[in-house]
């Protein structure tokens, strides 16, 4: 496939980026966390990743691993099948190399596809929590491309992302996801990650995009043809 059209048919489905905050506060080892997306457009194959984090572990040897889930578990809210937990996996990047201060990180995905709803989360590993062995995520909010989410009076055109996360409390239970926030006044951290996914279409629609070119490409073709029979 010529690069010009790859590129063409990438999209970011959603991005949370731009309005960096802060680091989170006491995420730092032993629990694994998420923020459940809500993407814009139709792409879904995820091939890009970026999110970002805090180190503070001097020379300690630490990483980091993502993964991405689908939004199909039972319901943190019984009864009202508003809140489902993550449930089947569908990626798991592996331990990376976690590194001190502030960074950014873009991880090639291989060609993953998701629902139009997903989890990201992330786990720390090699860090205990204690001062100068720790490690956070990057907050940032409001997110700027994602789906638009069903608010109320106050926050009509909601994007991309609720403003809570998840934890999983035991490692071992998947019924142990729980949505938390970091409160609910106007002055508190809003639970959104620093984060940004790239996509293109599935297969099928690729394959759809690529035979609607070449039905224009030869029609203009015979069009020419009989310009220059004349």
């Amino acid at each position: 496939m010529a690069p010009w059209l790859a590129s063409a048919q990438t999209a970011v489905v959603f991005d949370n980026s731009s309005n960096l905050i802060n680091t989170t506060p006491d995420f730092s080892f032993g629990r694994e966390y998420g923020d459940e997306l809500a993407l814009a457009g139709t792409a879904r194959t995820v091939v890009g990743f970026d999110f970002a984090y805090f180190g503070n572990f001097g020379a300690n040897q630490a990483n980091f691993t993502i993964r991405f889930y689908a939004n199909n578990g039972a319901d943190a809210f019984p009864g009202t099948p508003t809140a489902l937990r993550p449930g089947t996996l569908l990626w798991d990047s592996g331990a990376q190399t976690l590194f001190n201060g502030v960074n950014s990180v873009n991880l090639t995905v291989p060609e993953i596809v998701v629902p139009d709803h997903f989890t990201w989360s992330v786990t720390f590993g090699g860090i205990d929590g204690s001062l100068g062995n720790q490690a956070a995520l990057m907050l940032a909010n409001p997110a700027t491309v994602g789906a638009i989410l069903p608010g109320n009076d106050t926050l009509p055109t909601l994007v991309g992302s609720y403003e809570d996360f998840w934890k999983k409390d035991e490692p071992t239970d998947d019924n142990s996801w729980a949505l938390y926030n970091f409160g609910f006044g106007p002055q508190d951290p809003k639970g959104n990650f620093y984060a940004k996914v790239t996509a293109t279409p599935e297969p099928g629609v690729w394959a759809l995009g690529i035979t609607g070119l070449g039905l224009v490409w030869l029609a203009r073709r015979s069009r020419e043809s009989a310009l220059l029979s004349r």
